[in-house]
C-alpha cells in the first residue's frame, strides 16, 4: 500500500503539472481534506510526505487552495 500511495502522488503531481487546469477541479472537489487526512495518518513515511509537500506545492499555485490550505494547516 505504501509503495502504491507514493505512485499515485507522483502520477498526480505529474498530471497537475501537464494540466494546470486541473487544480481548481481538485480543490473544489475537496482534494485538501483528502491530503491533510493522509498527511496525518503516514506522517512516519518520508518519501509520502515528500509526495504530497510537492502536490501541496503544485496546488499552492491555484490561487482558490490558498484560504484551506492556511485553515488546514494546523495538522
Amino acid at each position: 500500500l505504501h509503495h502504491l500511495m507514493k505512485y499515485l502522488l507522483h502520477e498526480l503531481n505529474h498530471f497537475l503539472l501537464q494540466v494546470p487546469s486541473h487544480r481548481s477541479l481538485m480543490v473544489e472537489n475537496g482534494v485538501l481534506d483528502l491530503i491533510f487526512r493522509e498527511i496525518k495518518h503516514r506522517f512516519h513515511s518520508l518519501r509520502i510526505k515528500r509526495e504530497i509537500g510537492l502536490l501541496l506545492g503544485n496546488l499552492a499555485l491555484e490561487e482558490s487552495a490558498h484560504e484551506g490550505m492556511v485553515e488546514q494547516g494546523n495538522f
